[in-house]
């Protein structure tokens, strides 16, 4: 029920960013897609935690940085945006390499959607900034540019 309550959230913002005419995620060629999404992490601005969410959590605690969690679907096309041209840019992998463990986490797969729901996920993609307790210190809906997710990291070390 609530995958169809986001799916449908999800839809209602794609069809308003249409009408106002807004383009959040360029057209991407769909072999290029795939390799957005298929790209080694390694290889990334970003280096994602290889592990789970909660060993996400601890190795934070271990290294008393915050977490950020990027809440992603493979359908989601500013998602996908970010991963291919956001994410990979090396001042935002520099910035957030250095201050957060950073964490993917598929709303479509059981345990992400369990995640989701936790955090009351009303759309994607949906970046949390969390402690290493998991209590959320800031919190950004929608795709964002270079210059837009370093603010909304700044913002969630401030916090």
């Amino acid at each position: 029920m609530q995958k169809y309550l986001l799916a449908a959230v999800v839809a209602i913002i794609s069809v308003s960013v249409l009408a106002l005419n807004i383009d959040y995620a360029p057209t991407v060629e769909q072999p290029v897609r795939e390799a957005a999404v298929k790209a080694p992490i390694e290889k990334q601005g970003i280096r994602f935690f290889q592990g789970s969410f909660e060993e996400a959590l601890q190795e934070a605690g271990r290294q008393g940085k915050p977490v950020f969690v990027d809440m992603h679907a493979d359908w989601c096309g500013p998602c996908v945006y970010m991963s291919a041209e956001v994410f990979p840019v090396a001042e935002v992998g520099e910035f957030y390499n250095q201050n957060f463990i950073s964490v993917k986490v598929d709303v479509e797969d059981e345990r992400g959607g369990e995640i989701a729901t936790a955090y009351q996920v009303s759309g994607l993609p949906t970046l949390l900034y969390l402690n290493s307790d998991g209590g959320v210190r800031y919190e950004a809906l929608g795709g964002l540019g270079v210059q837009e997710l370093l603010n909304a990291g700044k913002q969630a070390l401030a916090q």
